[in-house]
């Protein structure tokens, strides 16, 4: 299911006046927690030893994340990290191959919009530094109604083939040039993490979110009852029914 039939249904049940922003948001908070709990994804890097101390991790991950740390076919477990900091000091020389493996981070829905006058030329648009990424569909409007608000009946969809700091090459040219006043908006096409019967988890957490945000507590306390059995299920199921990652399988790398 679409993260945007998720909310559709959500509204249906409730209509509310919640941005879709907040709506993402919570969205963004549910798929964290499953991410983090229930479908973990892993990573690893591999570096070398430098005087007993192992270089660090990536921008945005600490040692919270680290599942193992292995090194001449000894896993270092989570236990045995608790007792370091920032770095990690391990008894092997210099020049010795590390493997680190770290659960990855999710990765929150990008929902972007932009509003204002752009060089457009051809199939290029002068943004700087534009928050979109090659692959995206978006939706832009050159024209506006007599309030200003974007005119949805004239919007034009295409995708991003390029991202650059200086902007975006589009898969489909404008039949403008030069300054052109537009909206520009990336088309929500992101799907839950839970698939089909689970991802109704979905609906009923935004559900338990509107009635808590609407001081309805007896409907909240209704929808979380029900989001919490079904997270229970997806997690039965995934437990199950999913094979071990083998990023995280230490086993298989030192066979």
């Amino acid at each position: 299911m679409k993260i945007t039939d998720a909310i559709l249904n959500a509204d249906r049940f409730i209509p509310n006046r919640f941005t879709l922003r907040e709506k993402l948001n919570w969205c963004n908070e549910l798929s964290a927690m499953l991410s983090q709990e229930i479908c973990k994804k892993y990573d690893y890097i591999e570096c070398k030893v430098e005087d007993g101390l192992v270089p660090s991790l990536p921008d945005g991950l600490n040692f919270e994340a680290v599942e193992s740390v292995i090194v001449n076919g000894i896993a270092y477990t989570k236990s045995d990290l608790r007792t370091f900091d920032n770095s990690l000091i391990l008894p092997y020389r210099s020049g010795t191959m590390v493997r680190v493996v770290y659960l990855k981070k999710y990765l929150p829905i990008r929902c972007v919009e932009l509003e204002g006058e752009y060089s457009v030329s051809g199939d290029f648009i002068g943004v700087s530094a534009p928050p979109l990424e090659a692959g995206d569909l978006i939706k832009i409007i050159t024209e506006f109604d007599e309030d200003g608000s974007p005119d949805a009946e004239s919007a034009v969809y295409t995708y991003v083939l390029e991202a650059t700091k200086d902007g975006i090459r589009i898969s489909d040219s404008l039949d403008k040039n030069g300054d052109v006043n537009m909206f520009i908006c990336r088309v929500l096409t992101d799907e839950t993490l839970a698939p089909m019967p689970y991802d109704k988890i979905y609906t009923e957490y935004l559900l338990s979110k509107y009635a808590l945000h609407s001081g309805n507590y007896d409907g909240y306390r209704s929808f979380s009852e029900q989001f919490n059995i079904t997270l229970k299920a997806y997690s039965d199921w995934y437990k199950e029914r999913n094979p071990l990652n083998r990023t995280s399988c230490f086993t298989n790398y030192w066979r």
